[in-house]
Protein backbone atom coordinates (compact mmCIF):
# COMPACT_ATOMS: atom_id res chain seq x y z
CA UNK A 1 0.00 0.00 0.00
CA UNK A 2 2.95 2.50 0.99
CA UNK A 3 5.96 0.95 -1.67
CA UNK A 4 5.64 4.20 -3.83
CA UNK A 5 6.47 6.69 -0.63
CA UNK A 6 9.59 4.59 0.73
CA UNK A 7 11.10 4.67 -3.32
CA UNK A 8 13.64 7.27 -2.25
CA UNK A 9 14.11 6.62 1.32
CA UNK A 10 18.29 5.42 1.43
CA UNK A 11 17.96 3.90 5.04
CA UNK A 12 16.08 0.38 6.75
CA UNK A 13 14.07 -0.11 4.15
CA UNK A 14 12.81 -3.44 6.36
CA UNK A 15 12.53 -1.38 9.16
CA UNK A 16 10.22 1.05 8.19
CA UNK A 17 8.00 -1.91 6.34
CA UNK A 18 7.50 -3.61 9.79
CA UNK A 19 6.60 -0.44 11.52
CA UNK A 20 4.21 0.57 8.77
CA UNK A 21 2.68 -3.31 8.48
CA UNK A 22 2.12 -3.23 12.26
CA UNK A 23 0.73 -0.09 12.17
CA UNK A 24 -1.40 0.25 8.95
CA UNK A 25 -2.30 -2.47 8.13
CA UNK A 26 -5.41 -4.20 9.78
CA UNK A 27 -7.82 -1.14 10.60
CA UNK A 28 -10.87 -0.91 8.30
CA UNK A 29 -10.02 1.48 6.21
CA UNK A 30 -13.41 3.47 6.09
CA UNK A 31 -11.60 6.96 5.76
CA UNK A 32 -9.32 6.11 2.59
CA UNK A 33 -12.27 4.34 1.03
CA UNK A 34 -14.81 6.85 2.18
CA UNK A 35 -11.54 9.34 0.10
CA UNK A 36 -11.80 7.50 -2.20
CA UNK A 37 -15.45 7.25 -3.40
CA UNK A 38 -15.93 11.10 -2.88
CA UNK A 39 -13.01 11.88 -4.56
CA UNK A 40 -13.63 9.92 -7.51
CA UNK A 41 -16.83 11.98 -7.70
CA UNK A 42 -15.67 15.37 -7.30
CA UNK A 43 -12.54 14.88 -9.17
CA UNK A 44 -12.30 11.68 -11.37
CA UNK A 45 -8.52 12.50 -12.62
CA UNK A 46 -6.97 12.53 -9.08
CA UNK A 47 -4.46 10.05 -7.93
CA UNK A 48 -6.87 8.55 -5.38
CA UNK A 49 -4.27 5.61 -4.76
CA UNK A 50 -1.45 8.12 -3.26
CA UNK A 51 -4.07 10.62 -1.65
CA UNK A 52 -5.75 8.03 0.44
CA UNK A 53 -2.39 6.35 1.56
CA UNK A 54 -1.04 9.60 2.68
CA UNK A 55 -4.12 9.60 4.38
CA UNK A 56 -4.27 6.22 6.32
CA UNK A 57 -0.46 7.02 7.18
CA UNK A 58 -1.53 10.21 8.80
CA UNK A 59 -4.38 8.14 10.90
CA UNK A 60 -1.65 5.84 11.68
CA UNK A 61 0.85 8.27 13.33
CA UNK A 62 -2.03 9.50 15.30
CA UNK A 63 -3.19 6.74 16.56
CA UNK A 64 0.20 6.14 17.94
CA UNK A 65 0.49 8.92 19.66
CA UNK A 66 -2.94 8.62 21.28
CA UNK A 67 -2.19 5.21 22.59
CA UNK A 68 0.59 7.09 24.51
CA UNK A 69 -1.65 9.58 25.58
CA UNK A 70 -5.01 7.32 26.91
CA UNK A 71 -2.09 4.72 28.01
CA UNK A 72 -3.91 2.08 25.96
CA UNK A 73 -2.56 -1.44 26.13
CA UNK A 74 -4.15 -3.37 22.55
CA UNK A 75 -5.20 -1.63 19.05
CA UNK A 76 -6.80 -3.87 17.07
CA UNK A 77 -6.03 -6.83 19.52
CA UNK A 78 -2.53 -6.34 19.32
CA UNK A 79 0.28 -4.38 21.93
CA UNK A 80 -0.01 -0.91 21.59
CA UNK A 81 3.19 0.08 19.72
CA UNK A 82 4.67 2.47 22.37
CA UNK A 83 4.14 -0.88 24.30
CA UNK A 84 6.55 -2.51 21.75
CA UNK A 85 9.31 0.25 21.21
CA UNK A 86 8.83 2.68 23.98
CA UNK A 87 8.85 6.39 23.72
CA UNK A 88 10.71 5.62 20.25
CA UNK A 89 7.30 5.35 19.45
CA UNK A 90 6.90 9.11 18.71
CA UNK A 91 9.78 9.21 16.66
CA UNK A 92 8.03 6.59 14.71
CA UNK A 93 4.88 8.63 14.95
CA UNK A 94 7.12 12.23 13.55
CA UNK A 95 8.70 9.43 10.99
CA UNK A 96 5.37 8.16 9.42
CA UNK A 97 3.99 11.78 8.91
CA UNK A 98 7.30 12.83 7.56
CA UNK A 99 6.83 9.98 4.67
CA UNK A 100 3.08 12.18 4.38
CA UNK A 101 5.08 15.31 3.32
CA UNK A 102 7.75 13.89 0.42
Amino acid sequence: MYSGLLKTYTGDVEKVEKLLHYNVSGGNKIRYNLFKHTLAKINPSVDIRSNGEVLELIHAALLIVDDIADNSNLRRGNPCWYIKRGMLSVKDAKFIMALTCS
